[in-house]
């Protein structure tokens, strides 16, 4: 059994650069390779260098498992070429743009034998994790409501800061860039989600993007639950917030944050549901972005050391859901389709 995993990071971006910083604190973990069309300064010295994908793939005898941080229209593309070179694939998010460029991701691990982690770092969120076991113990009883407010500013510094930002090809919308994460919590925490009924707007004639700024979603989380998400990237500078209401048969739960990770409001009388959420809030770490990573990161060597060749059936959900939730958003946005 190896002692070590070996990664790579194909896109050497923001988030590449966030896991460069986590895997060399890391000590069972080492950094081999780069993979990026600027290679310039990277500050890895001991890392080998690479401008290609294929090039890379056609000399590495080293890595284990492939970090694919490029831009979202690109990582179903390069999952699947990393699969079919036998590599494991942690993949940011979006895993993909549809159902069916997730099912062949799938697929290709399957028939190669290798494991595929997709980036939903919230799920290791103290109070989500909380919340998890507590709907899945039966704590909470039956859901009755879910609400989700995603209010964030994303200007034209953002958009303008790399080419593809903005683009549907490339970045693809709000739902998969910014509010993907979301939406997994609706499927991982409730299960069956069905899309219902979606309206889209761009508020902002400022900040010129081929999509929405500014979206309201319907959902139907089983028979006799619904759910709804709120979300803009048009929101003032410095008043972003994101907020998760959960009303159920047993308590009515407020988180707030990026990452979910404020309790401010909590309403049981159960003494279990109680407890629950505050060891939780205690647990919450004061770097809890990086601690989330850092966490799945582990969970990634922990599989491959293991030999383990087991994926998750849920891999595709959310892009499954956003693939849906976007067949009524047509054409480019501009202001006159304000809300």
């Amino acid at each position: 059994m190896k002692d070590k995993v070996r990664f790579a990071i194909l896109g050497y971006g923001t988030i590449g650069k966030r896991y460069a910083e986590i895997i060399t604190e890391m000590s069972d973990v080492s950094l081999t390779t780069l993979i990026d069309t600027n290679t310039e300064s990277t500050g890895q010295e001991s890392c080998a260098i690479y401008r290609s994908l294929d090039d890379f793939l056609l000399h590495d005898k080293d890595s284990d498992v492939i970090i694919v941080a490029t831009p979202n229209g690109l990582h179903a593309h390069h999952a699947a070429k990393c699969l079919e070179a036998k590599k494991h694939v942690l993949l940011e998010k979006p895993v993909a743009f549809t159902a069916k460029e997730a099912e062949h991701l799938m697929s290709l691990a399957k028939k190669h034998r290798r494991l595929l982690f997709p980036v939903w770092q919230i799920r290791y969120s103290p109070i989500v994790a909380a919340l998890k076991k507590l709907i899945g113990g039966g704590a909470l009883g039956k859901p009755l409501w879910v609400q989700a407010n995603c209010f964030w500013n994303r200007g034209e510094g953002y958009y303008n800061n790399h080419p593809w930002h903005g683009t549907l090809s490339l970045d693809g919308g709000p739902l998969y860039t910014q509010f993907s994460h979301v939406i997994d919590l609706f499927s991982w925490l409730f299960g069956d989600v069905v899309p219902d009924e979606a309206s889209f707007c761009k508020v902002d004639k400022h900040v010129k993007t081929e999509f929405e700024d500014t979206g309201v979603v319907n959902l139907r989380l089983g028979e006799e639950c619904a759910g709804s998400l709120s979300y803009t990237v048009s929101a003032p500078a410095g008043t972003s917030t994101s907020e998760l209401t959960i009303i159920t048969e047993n308590a009515r739960i407020q988180v707030e944050g990026k990452y979910f990770e404020n309790l401010t409001m909590l309403n049981t009388d159960d003494a279990e549901i109680e407890a629950e959420m505050r060891r939780a809030v205690k647990a919450v770490p004061a770097d809890v972005a990086e601690y989330c990573r850092r966490r799945l990161v582990e969970d990634v060597c922990g599989a491959v050391l293991s030999g383990s060749r087991r994926n998750d059936k849920d891999i595709g959900g959310a892009t499954g859901l956003i693939e849906e939730i976007y067949k009524g958003r047509t054409g480019t946005f501009e202001l006159s389709d304000a809300c």
